[in-house]
């Protein structure tokens, strides 16, 4: 089967590798993807996300950010995060999650110089929307393919 707009598809792959560095998701894969009727990708089962480490785990996989989530990841509260998630995450987990952010946002500001917020950076095509009003792909940094983390 194929997607009926590549465009979007492919901006939701990019939306799931910087949420799976994010929370250092150590089991991103297909089968943790569920795909519905509309070709929404739905991320599942993050049972091996968080944890103490500092590593972005696939940061090769980022190649460009979505506007709203890029805004988001450079606004997140720690304060916020800590009374949301007390109950959840411990505050070396949450301590951890700040770091991967800066170094997310590092990464992505990299991108940025390197190509241009315009080449980096994207609106995401909204359902039904047709592909073609949008670019499906861009230059990656250093002309590598980008790496999918499944």
């Amino acid at each position: 089967y194929e997607p009926p707009s590549i465009a979007r598809y492919n901006q939701q792959k990019e939306i799931m590798h910087v949420f799976d560095n994010l929370v250092a998701n150590r089991d991103s894969n297909l089968g943790n993807t569920l795909i519905d009727s509309n070709w929404r990708l739905w991320f599942i089962d993050c049972s091996r996300c968080f944890g103490t480490t500092t590593d972005l785990l696939y940061p090769h996989a980022i190649t460009h950010c979505e506007r709203d989530l890029w805004e988001a990841l450079q606004d997140l509260d720690r304060a916020d995060v800590e009374e949301r998630m007390s109950g959840l995450l411990t505050r070396q987990e949450i301590g951890a999650l700040f770091i991967r952010r800066d170094k997310l946002v590092q990464h992505i500001e990299n991108l940025i110089e390197e190509w241009g917020e315009i080449h980096t950076l994207f609106d995401a095509v909204p359902p039904g929307e047709p592909a073609a009003r949008r670019p499906t792909s861009s230059p990656t940094p250093g002309n590598r393919r980008p790496l999918h983390c499944w």
